[in-house]
């Protein structure tokens, strides 16, 4: 279940604007934050947090 904590803290896609909805499990305890506009997919990580920290942690395109 995501961390909506988390969650509310996402910074748009860097690609196309969008605001990302969460970080998904993509594999048995690898985590990444899709863009469901684009397709694009943020670093992966082993926990929710910090695929978000990943995320917003990306330079905009």
């Amino acid at each position: 279940m995501p961390d909506t904590a988390t969650c509310a803290r996402l910074r748009p896609c860097p690609f196309c604007g969008t605001e990302p909805a969460h970080a998904i499990e993509i594999d048995v305890g690898t985590w990444a934050v899709p863009c469901d506009a684009c397709r694009s997919i943020g670093p992966l990580a082993d926990d929710e947090r910090r695929a978000a920290e990943l995320w917003n942690a990306r330079p905009e395109a």
